[in-house]
């Protein structure tokens, strides 16, 4: 039974780091994209009144907000699609590694 629990744990893992590093990739992909079609990003923002709220920021409106969104999440689509990339390798190594079939 602890041999199944192995097994398992270590799917899950794998599955877990693959949803991860995809989402991470989408998410950083997803706002340089808009970047690129409207010249705007996301950003979360807190107020005056101390509630928190979403707004798209533009160079012309909030340059510094702006520069460190598009540093975030340009760090964050490299990093997602690196990963992600990164375990596609390992899949082709672990493949072409693998043991030749018995006939």
């Amino acid at each position: 039974m602890a041999g199944w629990l192995t097994i398992m744990k270590s799917i899950g893992a794998y599955i877990t780091g693959w949803g991860a590093c995809l989402f991470m990739a989408w998410i950083g992909l997803s706002e340089l994209w808009r970047w690129c079609t409207t010249g705007a990003l996301l950003g979360l923002f807190r107020g005056t009144d101390h509630l928190r709220r979403w707004q798209l920021v533009t160079f012309e409106s909030d340059p510094f907000n702006f520069v460190s969104l598009l540093t975030v999440y340009g760090m964050v689509a490299v990093t997602g699609v690196t990963i992600c990339a990164m375990q596609c390798l390992m899949i082709r190594r672990w493949w072409l590694k693998r043991p030749a079939q018995r006939q």
